[in-house]
């Protein structure tokens, strides 16, 4: 930072590039930082691509069963989701 203040390349920017390079400061202590605007949202506009050729398979839910379950079929295996 010394060297920066005092108009100077910094030696490590110095050892890094090898060319002549020009670095600046500018003092913005004095202003309030307003962080930059996010970009507008523009909503994804491309085509999805189907993994198979099945559109969808299920049964609907009797709701007119026991309490508003579905059956369920005890012999067929089971898991928890």
């Amino acid at each position: 930072m010394k060297e920066l203040n005092e108009g100077y390349v910094p030696a490590e920017l110095r050892k890094k590039y090898n060319k002549k390079i020009g670095v600046a400061l500018e003092d913005k202590r004095d202003k309030k930082y307003r962080p930059p605007t996010p970009p507008p949202y523009v909503a994804y506009s491309g085509s999805g691509q189907a993994v198979s050729d099945v559109q969808g398979v299920g049964g609907a839910v009797n709701k007119d069963a026991a309490e508003g379950k579905p059956a369920v079929d005890e012999s067929k295996p089971k898991t928890n989701l």
